[in-house]
């Protein structure tokens, strides 16, 4: 990630198929890095299931949607995926806590 100018402090949450990289960057370098165990075949499944339709369609109706900013649309979620959502949410909030108490 380049950041501009470098001094800065960012949060940069890469939600990829398998899991979702959260990472914290501090005045020029790396300062956290995780990785959840939960992506957006997760949430596909569970769309899936909880609609009873195929992982094409539940995939479709995952991009439709929007994920992009979970702070405004999170009370908009569907009940079925709000777990698996809560599961990230909970680690970037914990990795958060632990950077502001360094």
């Amino acid at each position: 990630a380049l950041l501009d100018p470098p001094q800065v402090t960012a949060m940069i949450i890469d939600m990829g198929s398998a899991a979702t990289d959260i990472n914290i960057f501090s005045n020029g370098s790396l300062f956290i890095n995780r990785s959840v165990d939960r992506g957006g075949q997760s949430i596909t499944a569970v769309v899936a299931q909880s609609l009873n339709v195929d992982l094409v369609r539940a995939e479709q109706f995952k991009r439709d949607l929007d994920l992009t900013n979970l702070a405004t649309t999170e009370e908009a979620l569907p009940k079925a995926i709000k777990p698996t959502i809560d599961i990230i949410l909970s680690e970037v909030s914990r990795i958060h806590q632990a950077f502001n108490q360094r």
